[in-house]
């Protein structure tokens, strides 16, 4: 899942965010308690992505994730969102010109109720039309650059 999306960023400054976000998560412990939440469609009219919700009962994925944005944004490598922060993992993309019926999202099955946490904050590059998976697909391939360990796990 995404804490902040940074956009296109110079490979120079990639020592200073993964400094800005050790020092920002520091004293922060893994995140527990998390639970996998029902599917939604997001992106407006029509909808670009399919995702699923992340339920943050304690509300300790959104302390990481606005710890983050504040030291990313002190080093402008980041502009925060005017919208609140809402965790999800994005399940699928609708290419642009698609269409797509919200109705449809009623017949999906929600995921199995899973409860899982987090250790680390990843720094990831995507390369974008590189989706590999054998069907000449224009998808994005990630690329993990940096790991920050949460406090007492790693």
């Amino acid at each position: 899942m995404t804490l902040c999306f940074l956009g296109m960023r110079p490979a120079a400054e990639v020592g200073a965010i993964v400094r800005a976000c050790a020092g920002a998560l520091l004293d922060v412990g893994a995140v527990e308690g998390l639970v996998l939440g029902e599917p939604a469609w997001l992106g407006g009219r029509p909808p670009r992505v399919l995702a699923v919700a992340i339920g943050d009962p304690d509300g300790e994925l959104r302390g990481v994730q606005s710890r983050v944005a504040r030291a990313l944004a002190a080093i402008g490598a980041y502009v925060p969102e005017a919208r609140p922060f809402r965790p999800h993992v994005t399940v699928c993309r609708v290419r642009r010109g698609a269409r797509v019926d919200r109705r449809g999202l009623g017949e999906l099955d929600p995921p199995p109720p899973l409860r899982f946490g987090g250790g680390a904050v990843v720094l990831m590059r995507s390369h974008l039309g590189g989706g590999g998976g054998g069907g000449g697909g224009g998808g994005a391939r990630y690329e993990p650059l940096a790991e920050v360990p949460l406090a007492g796990t790693g």
